[in-house]
């Protein structure tokens, strides 16, 4: 593919190649969530009212060393009684997830359809 050949709107065309599958797992976590209660979690930590999660990358599970003192200011030896540690439901939307499992980048997809719309615009204004 030449970049003359280059889609317009490559976030897009990404969607549209997976929007059947994407819709399948999108119904699925829905129906699950509705019928069942079940929510996406992971593994965080929640202190003095406040819910504190570990780096995706680096997330830390039941069974790893934790060292929760490490994510708390001030002297560890202060907080400790502090922490609980347990499964957090990910705040997240279901479009959210299937845009990160799927690799799309949500934030250039707004960005295309604002191009589409202004496209559109302008053949508009072009015709009047």
């Amino acid at each position: 593919m030449t970049t003359t050949d280059a889609p317009l709107y490559p976030e897009h065309e990404k969607l549209q190649a997976v929007s059947e599958k994407s819709q399948i797992i999108g119904e699925f976590l829905e129906f699950v969530r509705d019928a069942y209660g079940w929510h996406v979690c992971e593994w965080g930590m929640l202190w003095e009212d406040r819910l504190h999660w570990p780096q995706r990358s680096g997330a830390r599970f039941p069974g790893e060393d934790l060292e929760p003192h490490a994510y708390v200011q001030g002297p560890p030896e202060s907080r400790r009684h502090d922490i609980r540690e347990e499964f957090m439901q990910v705040g997240e939307t279901v479009e959210e997830k299937l845009a990160r499992y799927f690799e799309i980048d949500l934030a250039v997809l707004s960005a295309e359809k604002d191009q589409m719309l202004e496209a559109m615009r302008r053949l508009n204004d072009a015709e009047d």
